[in-house]
């Protein structure tokens, strides 16, 4: 049983890690806040776009990478 709870957990919390956060980045300090970090942590923005829904959509690669982060 305690196996099971325990598979249950990890399952749980990769769940969770895998989600993308949900940002708001038409405001202002969230925008900057977000590149910078990225920067800071070997992040380079390659592109940033409206996509068919009206969302901004930040696109950043590192090492063959790639990340995007959609606003809510």
């Amino acid at each position: 049983m305690k196996q099971l709870n325990l598979a249950v957990l990890l399952l749980f919390s990769l769940g969770l890690m895998a989600q993308e956060p949900k940002l708001d980045l038409h405001n202002g300090d969230v925008l900057k806040c977000l590149v910078q970090s990225a920067e800071n942590a070997g992040w380079k923005l390659i592109k940033n776009y409206y996509n068919s829904k009206g969302k901004l959509v930040l696109v950043f690669t590192k090492a063959g990478k790639t990340k995007e982060y959609v606003s809510k």
